[in-house]
């Protein structure tokens, strides 16, 4: 999946999403929430249910969150935020 032609080569992505984090600590979370991502969009790509990968990343560490969504960004998948989005949402309720 991560050299799929419809988007940017994965090693484009990785620059541009751990580019912010400095400490090992947090580039190591932040590369957790890489590959998240790219679990998403197989997922998404197979028309598979997001629903407990997003319960999933609820429970994952803030830097893990937002690198998992820079990630989805990058990739132009701003349909699949806005879901995880209406998810915790929902589940804060």
């Amino acid at each position: 999946m991560k050299n799929n032609p419809h988007y940017p080569p994965f090693e484009t992505v990785e620059f541009h999403v751990l580019r912010p984090y400095t400490t090992q600590k947090d580039l190591t979370l932040a590369k957790d929430g890489l590959d998240l991502a790219y679990g998403f969009l197989e997922f998404y790509e197979a028309g598979g249910s997001l629903r407990k990968e997003f319960d999933m990343l609820m429970q994952e560490n803030p830097i893990c969150i937002a690198a998992t969504l820079a990630t989805l960004k990058f990739l132009g998948l701003e349909q699949v935020i806005d879901s995880f989005k209406k998810r915790t949402r929902r589940v804060k309720r």
